[in-house]
């Protein structure tokens, strides 16, 4: 799962393991900063619900365009039902790559893009289950506190707003 807030990305050390299992493609800046942190793909010792803070404008970029790890702030809002709803639409569309799989040659070049993406339908529903598991309180997720904005972050509208009610 992957939650952005304060303009920063929170990922899972279990999504980052994923990223390197599956070899998807991550840019260098996102590779440096992710061993920056430690964070080792090997450690099977790690907490994988454990979240890693990336926070520059590559990495941020990056996990916006990864569509197979959920954006939790999604759902953190949603109800059981609404996932279960997600999750089954994603459920159809792995049932429909088995049953288009079912019907072509593994020597097809397209047969390795239909296994990556039952492989990722996988994961998303894996993730579904984890979010479903946390709002029923069976899986302990330490997620990143919302931190307090800083006096200057509206800096510039109150700069504004000074001038704009003084003409």
């Amino acid at each position: 799962m992957k939650i952005f807030m304060n303009r920063k990305v929170y990922v899972s050390k279990k999504d980052i393991k994923n990223l390197w299992y599956a070899q998807v493609p991550i840019p260098d800046e996102v590779i440096d900063i992710i061993e920056e942190k430690g964070i080792d793909y090997l450690d099977n010792n790690a907490y994988d619900y454990d979240f890693i803070e990336l926070e520059s404008d590559e990495a941020v970029s990056y996990f916006k365009d990864v569509p197979f790890i959920v954006n939790f702030n999604k759902y953190k809002k949603a109800s059981i039902k609404e996932i279960v709803i997600e999750a089954s639409k994603i459920a159809q569309n792995k049932f429909d790559l088995e049953s288009r799989i079912n019907k072509i040659s593994d020597k097809e070049d397209i047969y390795m893009n239909m296994l990556s993406e039952m492989h990722f339908c996988d994961y998303i529903l894996e993730q579904y289950k984890d979010i479903i598991l946390y709002k029923r309180g069976e899986l302990k997720l330490d997620l990143p506190k919302k931190e307090k904005p800083s006096p200057y972050d509206n800096y510039p509208t109150f700069i504004e707003n000074i001038f704009t009610k003084t003409i």
